[in-house]
């Protein structure tokens, strides 16, 4: 967002896929470069690319950004927190992303805590 940088937590999954492409792609310096080890400037229109091929309408990077804001705040991750990795200056910007729980949701988190 606005060319800020930021650190943003990996899952150890993730990290051990990123090590065995490491290995598997020695003389590669870029995970998204081109052929010609280049950062890809194309990114956006590969994205949209794959997300047609998934069958997502509309993809964007930056719904691809809110898509993450909300996974974090659903998964029970706290606000303070969100708004650190979304880089947003007040914590409104990062409530916008937050939603009732509804139905089956709330009878599940009810129980939880109740356990």
């Amino acid at each position: 967002k606005d060319y800020e940088q930021r650190d943003i937590p990996l899952s150890g999954e993730l990290v051990e896929r990123l090590k065995a492409w490491r290995e598997a792609n020695p003389t590669k310096k870029l995970v998204l470069g081109t052929a010609h080890n280049r950062p890809n400037t194309k990114l956006l229109k590969a994205l949209k690319a794959i997300a047609k091929k998934a069958e997502v309408s509309n993809a964007t990077l930056h719904r691809f950004r809110r898509t993450y804001c909300t996974t974090l705040l659903r998964g029970g991750m706290d606000l303070r927190t969100v708004q650190m990795l979304m880089g947003h200056g007040d914590l409104a910007s990062t409530m916008r992303y937050l939603t009732p729980a509804t139905g089956d949701d709330v009878m599940n988190k009810i129980d939880a805590i109740l356990k």
